[in-house]
């Protein structure tokens, strides 16, 4: 499955979404909305990359039916991967360090 967004990573910067290492703006600040809730939603959409590689990630361990945790070798380190995947999201879309 491919996908057609731009492929650099992306960044919150206060109320702007850039791609790192090109700084190619991919959204600014959205009008009728408060700073604050531009700033969050920001932080969120910059996160949609990471979300997405998540979701595949877990969407292709479903599609292969690993889900069976006994019968599959190497389960445990793909679940990690995944966590690791889902833990780096969610700390950029809640603008955590």
């Amino acid at each position: 499955m491919s996908t057609k967004h731009t492929q650099e990573e992306w960044h919150a910067f206060d109320t702007e979404i850039v791609t790192m290492p090109s700084q190619i703006k991919i959204s600014n600040r959205i009008s009728g909305m408060t700073y604050e809730e531009s700033r969050w939603n920001a932080n969120l959409i910059a996160a949609a990359p990471e979300l997405l590689k998540f979701a595949k990630a877990f969407s292709e361990i479903l599609a292969n039916g690993e889900m069976d945790i006994y019968a599959k070798e190497g389960f445990n380190k793909k679940v990690a991967d995944m966590v690791g995947l889902n833990i780096e999201a969610i700390k950029k879309a809640t603008h955590q360090p």
